[in-house]
């Protein structure tokens, strides 16, 4: 699915999400995977859009922690549609972690961040891309994903028009 037609690069405010492709035989575990499947599509779209206005060096390796880094087949579909390795870090509380830090080089408990990142201990694990899903995700996002937003954001605008959002003041 496209949840937000209109991700980075391609902003649209009151985008509103589109599954394609629904079949009889589209049950909870496909919507699921699916719904993994679209967010990872738009990590690639971002990465792929930076890349377009600046100069960026190659990603080699991307690394993940916090809430999404749980979730073990996202990181394998993200690994396989990024095509690049994942390193996982065994953080819990990344969030509070940073403003600790953040808050210690304040205090001039460290002198600044990679002093204080060097005394952390946390286990990392890396995640390879699966190579017999790297070549169908590469397709499914030339051939549909990276093109979907332009043909669902007239029909999402021409719905709002008859549907206003609940964010709107209409």
């Amino acid at each position: 699915p496209q949840m937000r037609i209109g991700s980075p690069p391609n902003p649209a405010e009151m985008s509103r999400g589109a599954f394609i492709g629904l079949g009889t035989d589209t049950d909870h575990t496909v919507l699921y995977r699916s719904m993994l499947e679209g967010m990872t599509f738009d990590v690639k779209m971002i990465v792929d859009g930076i890349s377009q206005f600046m100069e960026v060096p190659e990603i080699e390796k991307i690394h993940c922690f916090g809430g999404e880094s749980r979730n073990h087949l996202l990181m394998k579909i993200k690994a396989s549609v990024l095509n690049r390795t994942l390193t996982k870090m065994e953080m819990p509380e990344t969030v509070s972690l940073g403003a600790a830090l953040l808050g210690g080089i304040g205090a001039d408990i460290f002198t600044n961040l990679q002093e204080a990142l060097n005394g952390l201990k946390f286990n990392i694990n890396e995640i390879l891309p699966q190579s017999e899903w790297v070549e169908p995700y590469q397709k499914i996002y030339d051939d549909v994903f990276s093109g979907a937003w332009k043909q669902i954001r007239p029909l999402q605008e021409r719905l709002l028009e008859v549907f206003p959002s609940e964010d709107s003041d209409s």
